[in-house]
């Protein structure tokens, strides 16, 4: 999956459909750059993840601001104050929550899975709460599947790219 993710034409299309997906799934209105930019972010991540177990500052870290650009004006023009008062408090809910996990066990969580909880947290708050719950159960459950068999198959130390656990577990709430 990490090779196929690099080529350009399967990695377009897969940020194309994500962002289709949004489009014609989400009631999103004026907030619907913000889930486009999401799609556009989550190939580059998912492959860097796969192949080098790593989630980049300068994807992650440019989200926050990008997305509150996005979103901050929607809610202002639209008095829509609880989705971003909501989305503000799941971005620090799930950093919070990750920046523990990452503190009990570096080898698991990185700094870079702390990173990206907040920005799916800022994207799926902005939806809903049960957004964020949903989310958030089933990046854990694909977390734990994936954990266990990387377990069995390469033993205690190997390194598992928890990155796409949380984008699949983002994307599969938000388009639910």
């Amino acid at each position: 999956m990490g090779p196929l993710l690099a080529q350009p034409l399967p990695a377009a299309a897969l940020a194309a459909a994500l962002a289709g997906g949004a489009s014609l799934r989400l009631d999103a209105g004026w907030a619907l750059p913000a889930f486009w930019f999401m799609a556009g972010i989550t190939v580059p991540l998912l492959a860097s993840d796969l192949r080098h177990r790593r989630l980049p500052n300068r994807l992650t870290l440019p989200a926050y601001p990008v997305l509150l650009v996005l979103l901050v004006p929607v809610a202002v023009g639209h008095h829509d104050s609880d989705s971003l008062t909501r989305a503000l408090l799941a971005a620090m809910c799930l950093v919070a929550s990750y920046g523990v996990l990452h503190a009990l066990n570096r080898a698991g969580f990185g700094a870079g899975d702390v990173k990206l909880a907040g920005v799916t947290g800022l994207i799926l708050g902005w939806l809903s709460w049960d957004a964020v719950l949903t989310g958030t159960a089933i990046t854990l459950g694909m977390g734990f599947v994936g954990g266990l068999v990387t377990l069995v198959r390469r033993g205690r130390r190997a390194p598992f790219a928890f990155g796409p656990a949380i984008l699949v577990g983002a994307w599969a709430a938000m388009l639910a």
